[in-house]
């Protein structure tokens, strides 16, 4: 996914690259939905920390 997004495109006669950090966390039954987004939202925050664009498991 990072590769794909990475592609830099043009927009409106404007050259623009995006770039994407991503959370990942593990989804059981037992893990309350705020703990999963609460999983995610801190592995999102460590990928951008860690340099941006990439991802990071929780």
């Amino acid at each position: 996914m990072l590769k794909q997004v990475e592609k830099p495109f043009e927009f409106e006669g404007v050259n623009l690259k995006v770039t994407v950090s991503i959370g990942i966390a593990e989804f059981t039954t037992e893990v309350g939905e705020e703990k999963i987004i609460k999983n995610v939202r801190n592995a999102m925050l460590l990928a951008k920390k860690d340099g941006r664009n990439k991802f990071k498991i929780n």
